[in-house]
């Protein structure tokens, strides 16, 4: 274990989210990762994280929803086209590590959660990148770069350890990223609160001790 900060999404409402202050570029081929605490109280559909351009409003997003007792279920979007959702952890409260990871020749992607293979295709958002000059932000949708929130959409929950690679990790490479590792070639964002514009009604990041297996 290692003791890092986490964002505190509470309950569901239309101001709440963290934003990445840089403007990212083109990207022709993705890594997204990230340690998750679901609210299980919380079972609609809700955006991790989205990343919205000034051509393309829906360029990148991973959504995922609770069904009551079971699982998580989460779908990536690229350039506005949505993969199936499909179980990636338990609904139990605890700490998840998920990654996602696409590619623009063939769309091919791919849904890890701890450690675990979940799913892997081909055909989303295929043979382009994704635009630049996208605004990230996590725990809400966008319809418009950096804004556009709403309570519907909005994440409930813990997160922690976002970082985002502009390429596509092995599966050593993603085992390295689970245990707080992760892999510096082609990193665009490492995890660091202080990056990051929160919103005032946003709990400011709490001290939290996160399982590195």
């Amino acid at each position: 274990e290692r003791t890092t900060l986490a964002l505190v999404f509470g309950e569901k409402t239309a101001d709440r989210a963290a934003r990445l202050r840089t403007p990212l570029p083109a990207l022709e081929a993705l890594t997204a990762c990230a340690h998750l605490q679901w609210d299980s109280r919380s079972p609609e559909v809700a955006a991790i994280f989205s990343l919205a351009a000034p051509a393309l409003a829906n360029a990148l997003q991973l959504r995922a929803f609770a069904e009551p007792g079971g699982a998580v279920r989460a779908a990536l979007v690229v350039r506005g086209h949505h993969a199936p959702f499909l179980a990636a952890f338990r609904a139990d409260g605890r700490w998840h590590h998920v990654c996602a990871t696409w590619e623009q020749r063939g769309g091919r992607w791919a849904l890890f959660a701890d450690g675990r293979r979940r799913a892997t295709a081909r055909g989303l958002g295929a043979d382009q990148p994704v635009p630049p000059g996208g605004i990230l932000v996590l725990g809400q949708d966008q319809d418009s770069p950096g804004g556009g929130f709403s309570a519907r959409d909005a994440f409930s929950g813990n997160l922690t350890d976002f970082h985002l690679w502009a390429r596509v990790l092995s599966p050593a490479q993603l085992h390295r990223a689970r245990a707080c590792d992760p892999p510096p070639d082609g990193l665009l964002f490492v995890w660091d609160p202080g990056s990051l514009d929160i919103t005032p009604s946003l709990q400011q990041p709490v001290p939290t001790r996160l399982p590195c297996p």
